[in-house]
């Protein structure tokens, strides 16, 4: 048992003289991490044309308009208020690819419901 303490004591106290240096490693790389996330989902959002959607449209400008604000406030040496502002971005290019889909989806539906309307009064 006198063995494993002496360890358990040094990996405790690598640990603790580690972990501070961890989170701020990570810390620092948050708003990076984020602003690559949510410039790949604007990208996603134009793939499926939300720029074409009035609703999607909205949601994909303010997302682009937030990342630009998080890369102001990157600049400004704020980084917290970077990395909220990056989730803002990106919840709203996700809602703008959401609204394209729902879009296409209700177009889809409309259509089969008049081929089945159409089929209905054939018969």
């Amino acid at each position: 048992m006198t063995k494993t303490r002496p360890r358990r004591q040094l990996f405790l106290s690598l640990v603790t003289l580690t972990l501070p240096f961890a989170l701020l490693a990570c810390a620092g790389d948050q708003p990076t991490q984020k602003a690559t996330d949510s410039k790949a989902a604007v990208r996603a959002a134009e793939e499926v044309g939300a720029e074409g959607l009035p609703r999607s449209a909205l949601y994909l400008d303010l997302a682009k308009q937030e990342i630009a604000r998080a890369e102001k406030l990157m600049k400004e040496g704020e980084p917290e208020q970077a990395a909220l502002t990056l989730d803002r971005a990106r919840a709203d290019a996700e809602l703008a690819i959401a609204l394209a889909k729902a879009d296409d989806e209700r177009v889809v539906a409309e259509d089969m419901a008049k081929r089945l309307d159409q089929m209905q009064k054939g018969i």
